[in-house]
């Protein structure tokens, strides 16, 4: 193999390995936007997640004001019967 043939195949292996580093930094960047992307998601979820807590706590807190109530009636009502 004469010097001109190897540094051809040089070459070639060069060019080859430069589109596979290319193809890898586009693949990273494309799983570096996805990342983002599902990070951004979970931390709105999160949000979504305190503000129907939230939302359960209180409606909790109004169903068994309103069992209060009922109960107080029925046993107002237990009581004026006898």
């Amino acid at each position: 193999m004469t010097a001109d043939e190897r540094l051809e195949k040089l070459v070639q292996r060069h060019e080859a390995l430069t589109q596979s580093v290319e193809l890898i930094t586009k693949a990273q960047l494309g799983s570096e936007k996805r990342h983002a992307w599902v990070v951004d998601t979970l931390l709105r979820l999160e949000g979504s997640i305190l503000d129907h807590d939230a939302q359960i706590g209180k409606l909790t807190e109004s169903v068994e004001s309103l069992a209060q109530t009922v109960d107080r009636y029925i046993k107002a009502r237990t009581n004026g019967d006898n």
